[in-house]
């Protein structure tokens, strides 16, 4: 048994408590790296920040999936919930929040696509081919 686990059973209520107390202390752990994160949905909103400013074709698909699955359960809510419900406003907030996060991810990308091209030696937005024959 944890210790915990242990101040439960023998009905010590203030171990348990600094207990809990000292495992709120402890963050959780996070993905090394971003294929090894399955369940897009799942992550809070630090998380999904970090896979915004990371601006990869990987790290905007898990913003997208989370998305999907957000929206999918906004839905599923809103069948059993009326439109003034807390559960259905906070899942309202979320959508928001992970749609705002992708098009900040989006728009990063553009830049770091510009620099590149930038970075190669021809002007953005123009040709290499000229128009004058």
């Amino acid at each position: 048994m944890t210790p915990l686990e242990k101040c439960v059973v023998a009905g010590d209520q203030e171990g348990a408590e600094a207990r809990r107390a000292a495992l709120q202390q402890i963050p959780a752990p996070e993905a090394p790296d971003i294929r090894l994160i399955f369940n897009p949905e799942g992550l809070n909103n630090t998380e999904l920040e970090k896979l915004a400013e990371l601006a990869t074709p990987e790290a905007l698909d898990k913003l997208q999936q989370a998305l999907l699955a957000h929206e999918k359960q906004l839905e599923e809510t809103q069948q059993h919930k009326t439109g003034r419900s807390a559960l259905v406003g906070a899942q309202r907030k979320r959508v928001k929040f992970i749609q705002q996060l992708i098009a900040d991810c989006e728009q990063r990308r553009q830049k770091q696509e510009s620099r590149s091209e930038g970075r190669s030696g021809e002007p953005s937005g123009s040709s290499s081919i000229s128009g004058d024959a």
